[in-house]
């Protein structure tokens, strides 16, 4: 919350207020999350803690797009430990994927490197 309503001093956001911050974290957790749970259950999400350093999401962010290019999934859905490639099912490579996270979690900043490192749009 705090390093919200400091981003609002200078963002230009008028949602950038306590009352607001609040409101769009609920429809978060109610109306994301569900959806999440439905692609986990299929294996189709690679979940990390996003409030680690930047760096640290990134390399996360990094393996599982990597996962994802080479048609490889984790069933277990976790970036690390991946079993070897040859035990991995393949599966196409993806056409759409999603970065979520709450009001804050620093989707843009990595949105931004993907697009710089892998030319996603």
């Amino acid at each position: 919350e705090a390093r919200l309503l400091e981003r609002g001093k200078t963002s230009g956001r008028s949602d950038d207020n306590m009352e607001s911050i609040k409101k769009r974290f609920l429809t978060f957790q109610n109306d994301t999350m569900p959806v999440v749970e439905y692609f986990r259950h299929q294996g189709l999400v690679h979940s990390f803690d996003g409030a680690r350093p930047i760096d640290d999401v990134w390399a996360d962010t990094q393996a599982a797009i990597g996962l994802m290019e080479e048609g490889l999934t984790d069933p277990q859905s976790a970036i690390i430990p991946v079993p070897p490639k040859s035990a991995l099912p393949r599966k196409k490579k993806p056409v759409v994927f999603f970065v979520l996270g709450g009001p804050g979690a620093g989707k843009g900043t990595q949105c931004a490197k993907i697009v710089e490192e892998f030319g996603y749009v």
